[in-house]
């Protein structure tokens, strides 16, 4: 027996109980384009301005002794998920999921804009950069500190943990319909993140937590009905300047600059925190 310890981090949304067989599935939806827009919320006395920087969605094992290549014909590559995929752990025991006491302390999405409706495309119908279907394990939030950056999972797995990466698309020769990946090891930690260009780095504004609103009915929110965690509004400006230089710099596929996975573990990025439905 094995256990594998899952971080999300990032812009994933946990939806639970919402899928025939699939107690708990993880949404990470396609943010990988540069947004602008407007907003209105509590304890604005305007309308505030927003710049949201790409996010991209990778996988990551953390074991400074072995160097393991992610790799998914047509799908992913050195762990970075360029098309969309479903992921979940295929040899793991113990079916059913369990929730910490806490784990309602995890940002709720229904709790920042009224009457929450997901959509069905995005959660259910594969307009999404990645799932990752969880079906056995022990779900808690992840804590840095005081703070929540994350969800973590735990799961008993018979033997080194296995994922089964399945395309959303149509399978070729190159894209097979499922692909199979083995963390070896009896103590194994994977990062699955869908991060931000400059998250990690500080100084944030905290709209990035907007993007879990890709799952929404409709698309992102132009009405806020409580303030999301850590928003601190910076000059529109600065935000946008920022924001190009950062692509500037960006070079797709190779090349990539995506931030340091361990920064992102160990500090408590609550701009782009998960959250969770319902």
């Amino acid at each position: 027996m094995a256990l594998l310890k899952i971080h999300f981090r990032g812009i994933c949304v946990h939806f639970r109980h919402l899928v025939p067989a699939i107690p708990h599935r993880v949404v990470l939806p396609n943010a990988t384009a540069l947004r602008f827009g407007l907003v209105d919320m509590p304890g604005a006395s305007r309308t505030l301005p927003y710049v949201l920087a790409p996010h991209f969605p990778m996988l990551l094992v953390r074991n400074d002794e072995m160097q393991l290549d992610l790799n998914v014909g047509g799908v992913m590559t050195g762990g970075i998920i360029y098309d969309a995929v479903r992921l979940q752990v295929a040899n793991a025991i113990r079916p059913g999921v369990i929730y910490s006491p806490d784990y309602h302390e995890v940002a709720q999405v229904a709790r920042y804009v009224e009457a929450y409706q997901f959509s069905d495309e995005v959660v259910l119908g594969g307009r999404a950069s990645c799932y990752f279907d969880v079906t056995s394990g022990y779900i808690a939030p992840d804590r840095v500190g005081e703070n929540i950056a994350g969800v973590v999972v735990t799961i008993e797995t018979a033997g080194p943990p296995m994922l089964a990466a399945s395309p959303f698309f149509q399978a070729t020769a190159e894209r097979p319909a499922v692909s199979f990946i083995t963390l070896p090891g009896d103590d194994v930690e994977l990062v699955v993140g869908n991060v931000g260009l400059g998250c990690g780095e500080g100084g944030a504004d905290g709209f990035d937590f907007l993007l879990n609103y890709l799952t929404l009915k409709g698309g992102l929110p132009r009405h806020l009905c409580a303030q999301p965690p850590q928003v601190v509004p910076v000059p529109f400006g600065d935000a946008i300047a920022t924001a190009i230089a950062r692509l500037a710099e960006f070079h797709w596929p190779d090349g990539v600059h995506l931030p340091d996975f361990d920064t992102m573990l160990f500090s408590p990025t609550l701009s782009c925190s998960n959250s969770t439905y319902p």
